[in-house]
Formats: structure tokens, C-alpha cells, sequence
């Protein structure tokens, strides 16, 4: 008897340490998990801030900035001009203020979520263009071939395939970076180039 006690008592004492080491080791990966996506997030938004500021620089010194998409590569974001016929950010804002009657802080919002667009967003081929898509807005990239090789040219925005993600997504942005420096240097320049529309 005495013998299948300790027996018992052995297995009873195996199985928890057993159980401690396997929560401690389930703990500990989540832990990194956790430390892992949060340093995840914060390259993400260091990013995101960083292509606010190219926008900014765009709007501000009328010269092209580049933005690298992980898998399609350079796409030139350049100021072009405020007409219907034309590309770049002049008209993304041209045709939100003019044909949406859109907020400057929405299409300040807007043009912060093409950026994440362009930096990370699905593409897929769509006749001449490339269309990139995060968040229910979708960059129009249209393909160049210059003297260094291919390259991607932001041409326009649409947010039509998929409106209520698109407005989520741009009101989250205005909520969450309102208040930042980048989003406020960016918010200036849509308001200086919107009054000029």
C-alpha cells in the first residue's frame, strides 16, 4: 500500500510540475507573441508617419517623393495638377473637395490611408494600371518606364468598391492622428492647396 501511495504521490508531483513548465513555456510565447506584434505595430505606425511627411513634403515643395510597396516596388507620389483629367494629389483633392464636397480633415484622412495603401496594401493588375487596395480606399498606380526602369505613378483614389470600410477607416485615422505633428503639417498643406481649388 505504502509503495502505490508513493507511486501516486510521484506521478501527482510530475504532472504539475509538468503543468507548470508547460504554462510557463505557453506564457512565455505568448508574452513574445505579444512583445513581438506591439514592435510589429510600432514599425507599422513609424511608417505610416514617415509617408505622412513625404505627402507633406509633396504638397509643400511641389517635388516628387517615392513610396516602396512591398511587392510592386517605387510609385512615385507627385503633386500634378487640380483637374479631373489630371493625376497625382492635386487632384485626389481636387475631386474630394469638388465632386464629394469632402472635409479637409477627411481628405487629409484619405490621403494618409493611400499612403498605407501604397506602402503595404493588395495589389492587383487592373488593364494599364496597378490598383492597391487597404482599408476600402484603392491607390491607382499607373505603370511608367523611365531611364532607370519601371516605376509606379500615383494617378488617383477610389474608395467606391467598398465605402463603409473606407469611412471606418477614415474616421479611425482622423480620431487616432489628429493630433500628431505629421498629420497636422499634412492637414495644413491639403487646406493651403484646397484653398487654391
Amino acid at each position: 500500500m505504502f509503495i502505490n501511495e508513493l507511486f501516486e504521490s510521484v506521478i501527482r508531483e510530475a504532472r504539475e510540475a509538468h503543468s507548470s513548465q508547460l504554462f510557463e513555456s505557453v506564457l512565455r510565447e505568448a508574452n513574445g507573441n505579444e512583445a513581438k506584434q506591439e514592435s510589429e505595430n510600432k514599425a507599422e505606425e513609424l511608417i505610416f508617419l514617415e509617408d505622412l511627411v513625404k505627402m507633406t513634403s509633396v504638397l509643400s515643395t511641389k517635388k516628387s517623393k517615392v513610396i516602396v510597396h512591398k511587392s510592386i516596388g517605387d510609385v512615385r507620389i507627385c503633386i500634378g495638377k487640380p483637374s479631373l483629367d489630371s493625376y497625382g494629389l492635386r487632384h485626389i483633392i481636387y475631386k474630394r473637395k469638388d465632386s464629394e464636397n469632402r472635409t479637409e480633415d477627411e481628405i487629409t484622412a484619405m490621403l494618409s490611408l493611400i499612403c498605407s495603401a501604397i506602402h503595404d496594401g493588395d495589389p492587383k493588375p487592373d488593364y494599364d494600371c496597378i490598383k492597391v487596395t487597404k482599408n476600402g480606399i484603392t491607390a491607382i498606380i499607373t505603370r511608367l518606364v523611365s531611364e532607370r526602369g519601371k516605376i509606379g505613378l500615383l494617378t488617383g483614389y477610389d474608395l467606391d468598391t467598398n465605402k463603409k470600410e473606407a469611412t471606418e477607416a477614415i474616421q479611425t485615422v482622423i480620431a487616432r492622428y489628429s493630433s500628431t505633428l505629421e498629420y497636422s503639417g499634412l492637414r495644413e498643406q491639403v487646406v493651403a492647396v484646397a484653398s487654391k481649388i
